[in-house]
């Protein structure tokens, strides 16, 4: 069984007010949410979210110092469910905002069927490119990622992610494993575009008219006369090296 899960609190003003169970980049996803509930009650949409998102986004928008602890890491899912309640009861009550006790999680049952629902997927993809297409949500999510990426807060919850995530063999090896079939796929993949894009670029003629303008180009023809000469003075500086019997004598420009 993977051990991916780990267990987290999120701290406003040095007070731990959440504790969660996630993978890979779940706390990141709770403060990009925040921060677009925040944007859209400002364009006034009316958003109606939980105890958690409304407070966390009052918190950002108060600028309280808000900050991330990893409390377990490289556990299972189980095991990050049982730590979680645990850790949720040992807070003292009324503190956190958590509305339930840890352990449940979220059912992979049930969001599936929710995903497999006839237009689902279509509608939730329509919305995130209507979304991205207009010009302040682009400009102001990528301040926001950009603030968020620089800020101190970020950088060191970052890294004690890295450094828990990593300290595990598993995942060392699971994410080379993974790194590497992705460049595979991506390398034939851009080596095929590119093969494309050279039969499309014959197929219209485009070479033979860019080798047109070069020829008409008097500076290009002498950059590329002195490269030609330089090419040949080095190869026969490698023959004379790999046979001291070979000498040359000249050099044509």
């Amino acid at each position: 069984m993977d051990a991916k899960a780990y267990v987290y609190a999120i701290l406003v003003d040095g007070v731990i007010r959440y504790i969660g169970k996630g993978t890979n980049d779940r706390i990141r996803k709770h403060f990009t949410e925040a921060r677009s509930i925040i944007r859209r009650r400002g364009n006034g949409e009316i958003i109606k979210t939980s105890k958690f998102y409304n407070s966390l986004a009052s918190a950002i928008v108060k600028g309280n110092v808000i900050t991330s602890r990893i409390l377990h890491s490289s556990i299972t899912d189980n095991k990050a469910f049982e730590l979680e309640k645990l850790e949720i009861a040992a807070v003292t009550k009324g503190q956190l905002w958590n509305l339930l006790s840890g352990g449940e999680g979220g059912d992979p049952k049930v969001s599936k069927e929710i995903w497999d629902r006839p237009g689902m997927r279509y509608n939730s993809s329509i919305k995130r490119k209507l979304m991205w297409k207009d010009p302040e949500f682009r400009a102001h999510m990528t301040k926001s990622l950009k603030d968020m990426g620089e800020s101190v807060e970020f950088k060191e919850m970052r890294r004690n992610f890295m450094l828990a995530f990593f300290s595990n063999e598993d995942n060392k090896v699971n994410f080379s494993k993974t790194t590497s079939m992705r460049w595979d796929k991506d390398r034939k993949l851009m080596e095929e575009n590119i093969k494309r894009g050279r039969n499309k670029a014959k197929e219209e003629g485009v070479f033979k008219l860019c080798q047109q303008k070069l020829r008409e180009d008097v500076v290009f023809r002498e950059k590329h006369k002195e490269a030609q000469r330089k090419r040949r003075i080095r190869e026969a500086q490698e023959k004379a090296l790999a046979n001291p019997c070979w000498t040359a004598l000249s050099f044509g420009s």
